[in-house]
């Protein structure tokens, strides 16, 4: 009985959408508008616009990803009201001015040939708003814009932007915006674990559909003989064969000597467009995020970096057994 007990609960808390992990009404849809279809079939790409500056930069990346998979672009603005009205209840000036916003970003994702739809949400919560549109529209991935830096120190990545990375049911992208070029080369460090091989597939991806270049790379450290680097690139192989099934495209590797894997990195990046690399932690404890090093170099890289964080339900479920 109590193993059926254990049973019940595990496959409660699994059925529980991402959202109910935030306390608090839910938001209501003010405006959906677009060529956006419900098709759990069809890839989906999840765009909240936090700041309407970066529109163009976070639109022309998604519009890479959802060429290559057939996909589409759901673009999301949230309006947040005081706690004491209901999300029914807002501003019809500030609803238009999010109008705006969306026509702006569903224009560039017309300019790059991808299909969209524009949502906004009204609710006390951000985090909460984007989980339910997430869940709304079956998303397989959440693109996220982030400054590089938090105020305080338990929310390593921010307030709104940790809730998301914890909770959410699909794969993330975080990223960091240096600039304003577009995304051609990118250096991907990888020690093979589960998040750097989907970081992997999402950088063959991008590199497809814009006719890049991808260099794989791992750090030693600077007293590591010439043999034992050697021994280093070879374990680079099997992710440039992984790429290059994926991408179809030369790969290009090398071995970086420096005592800090983060800081190798960081200089190494200097002749790239981007870094992109994955979690490097995969716990059941949902307060571990990206890992120490990846968010490191977000924060130290004077250049675009994103980070790639996959969903893996069985671990998610058991991290919301945990985390009760």
């Amino acid at each position: 009985a109590q193993f059926f007990g254990m049973f019940a609960f595990i496959a409660w808390r699994g059925w529980q959408p991402a959202e109910e992990a935030i306390a608090g009404l839910a938001s209501h849809v003010a405006v959906s508008e677009g060529r956006g279809s419900r098709k759990k079939s069809r890839f989906r790409l999840l765009v909240p616009i936090a700041n309407p500056q970066t529109i163009r930069r976070l639109v022309r990346l998604a519009s890479a990803i959802a060429k290559e998979k057939q996909g589409e672009i759901l673009l999301l603005r949230v309006l947040t009201v005081p706690e004491q009205l209901p999300p029914t209840q807002f501003d019809e000036a500030k609803l238009e001015e999010e109008r705006a916003v969306l026509r702006e970003a569903r224009k560039a994702c017309e300019e790059f040939g991808v299909p969209s739809h524009g949502v906004v949400r009204v609710g006390h919560k951000v985090a909460r708003a984007i989980l339910e549109t997430s869940t709304d529209w079956n998303c397989d991935l959440i693109i996220l814009g982030w400054k590089g830096h938090s105020r305080s120190r338990e929310r390593i990545l921010g307030n709104i932007t940790d809730a998301i990375v914890k909770f959410a049911d699909t794969d993330i992208m975080l990223v960091k915006f240096v600039g304003n070029a577009p995304i051609n080369h990118i250096l991907l460090p990888t020690a093979g674990g589960e998040h750097a091989q989907w970081a992997e597939q999402y950088c063959a991806t991008i590199a497809r559909a814009v006719d890049g270049s991808v260099t794989v790379c791992r750090v030693v450290p600077e007293d590591e003989s010439r043999t034992d680097s050697e021994i280093h690139k070879e374990r680079l192989k099997p992710a440039v064969e992984r790429i290059f099934e994926e991408g179809g495209f030369t790969i290009k590797s090398k071995v970086i000597r420096n005592d800090s894997i983060a800081d190798g990195i960081i200089e190494a990046a200097e002749g790239y467009d981007a870094i992109m690399v994955g979690a490097t932690r995969q716990s059941i404890y949902p307060q571990i995020l990206f890992g120490n090093i990846p968010e490191k170099i977000a924060m130290g890289a004077n250049k675009t970096v994103i980070m790639v964080k996959h969903h893996d339900p069985v671990k998610a479920l058991l991290g919301k057994v945990v985390g009760e």
